[in-house]
């Protein structure tokens, strides 16, 4: 049982990847069969007390909580964990001569969080917080440590504080606009991420996944039953603008086509949410246009559609490779591969449901499915092909947007350069390699 705390920091891996709760958690070791004396470590997994009593009660199942599920986060957990052995650093020597160690991600964790909550409390419609500290904490925590964690909670903490200011005053920040002082908390953000991006290529790849979740379900734990209640939240055309701004500033090279593929993306999984909650995605938006420093204008009665104008409009200023990029990655695809009829299996309606909701919203792997009969395989191979089929409408609906507003900002501008600060000589056209530490 040592062994398990040590390993997982005191870390509840169902808070970890569900709920997006980083801490440390006062919690107890569960026995994932149930028999207390089996205590061998593939058994067992540390979780928070919330947790553990739902795994326990008699309901567990109808609250998604399986043990293929914990099994599966609690070795994603110590697998990061023991991969980031710099994250164990030399803090001073003790008395004794002996050299004291302490967990990185304990005091960065807590003062990224500090961070925030003191730049929360600062912003006002008349002043914006820099966001400086955070960015320093996140350059830390992937410079020193190669600490993704940290360095994820830093960069979506500066997301939130771009979105209240959003909030404050009903406006997005750009670069290009003169009005903003040269260290805000959007360019934090930009610059984080541009670290990152730099530093290590799994460390994007993770936040790329991780961000398109949070950023549209507002930090939601997507696997309970008010994960997919509200349409796309403010955060995701906040970060829809981080990654339209990294294309538009940056070199001619790999990067165009991973920022071009995650915004597009981004917008798929916006209109795919907005179709779950019957929402058809307009056959015409109307044909007005974003500039470089200014928001796309949505009517009054199409609000519900904003994430949708912004980001569309974004990726129609997008450059050439970005833009192609996006477009190719918004093709409908879900994780299911097969369903096949398992009489052992006891997963419930609820519980398949879910995992087809989220795997249709987001689909980032492969899935092969059990029914626990033949009826219930119908009913999945239905629900399958009702989702693919709304997959396709909104595929096609984003790209004739997409294409008519970038048609129409190239005819605006009659040839000229839309973007700034690009440079035209390809640099390095391939991804940093992943560090020792990531």
């Amino acid at each position: 049982q040592t062994h398990v705390l040590v390993s997982l920091r005191r870390r509840c891996c169902l808070c970890v990847y569900l709920d997006g709760e980083l801490s440390v958690k006062r919690g107890q070791i569960a026995h994932l069969d149930g028999d207390r004396n089996n205590n061998k470590v593939d058994n067992l997994a540390f979780l928070c007390l919330r947790h553990h009593d739902e795994y326990d009660s008699k309901t567990s199942q109808s609250k998604g909580i399986t043990r293929q599920e914990i099994e599966s986060y609690r070795d994603r957990l110590h697998t990061l964990y023991s991969s980031q052995e710099s994250q164990l650093s030399v803090q001073q020597y003790g008395d004794d001569g002996t050299l004291q160690l302490s967990n990185t991600s304990d005091w960065l964790i807590g003062e990224i969080l500090n961070a925030y909550d003191r730049d929360s409390l600062a912003l006002t419609s008349r002043h914006r917080t820099n966001g400086i500290r955070l960015l320093r904490l996140g350059s830390i925590a992937l410079e020193e440590y190669g600490d993704f964690v940290a360095a994820k909670e830093a960069a979506w903490n500066l997301l939130k504080l771009v979105a209240q200011q959003h909030e404050r005053e009903k406006r997005w920040p750009f670069l290009s606009s003169k009005e903003l002082p040269n260290a805000n908390s959007y360019t934090s953000l930009l610059s984080l991420v541009a670290k990152g991006m730099n530093i290590d290529w799994q460390f994007w790849l993770s936040l790329r996944m991780d961000f398109r979740e949070q950023s549209l379900l507002d930090g939601k734990r997507r696997g309970s039953d008010d994960a997919f209640a509200n349409t796309p939240s403010i955060h995701c055309i906040g970060w829809a603008h981080v990654l339209t701004e990294l294309s538009r500033s940056g070199p001619v090279d790999w990067r165009q086509n991973e920022l071009g593929n995650a915004i597009g993306e981004l917008l798929l999984s916006a209109g795919l949410l907005l179709n779950f909650h019957g929402l058809e995605l307009p056959a015409h938006f109307g044909k007005l246009h974003v500039g470089l420093a200014a928001e796309r204008v949505t009517p009054e009665d199409q609000s519900v559609f904003q994430s949708i104008h912004e980001i569309a409009a974004r990726i129609a200023f997008l450059p050439e490779p970005a833009y192609r990029a996006a477009l190719k990655s918004i093709a409908y695809k879900d994780g299911v591969t097969e369903i096949h009829v398992d009489d052992s299996s006891d997963s419930s309606s609820s519980l398949w449901k879910k995992g087809f909701l989220t795997s249709h919203i987001f689909p980032h792997g492969i899935m092969l499915v059990a029914a626990g009969s033949d009826e219930q395989k119908l009913e999945m191979e239905a629900q399958l092909s009702e989702y693919r089929d709304a997959g396709e409408r909104v595929c096609k609906s984003l790209t004739d947007f997409i294409e008519e507003e970038r048609r129409l900002t190239l005819e605006v501008y009659n040839g000229k350069p839309l973007f700034r600060n690009i440079d035209e000589r390809p640099s390095n056209d391939s991804p940093p390699s992943q560090t020792e530490g990531g």
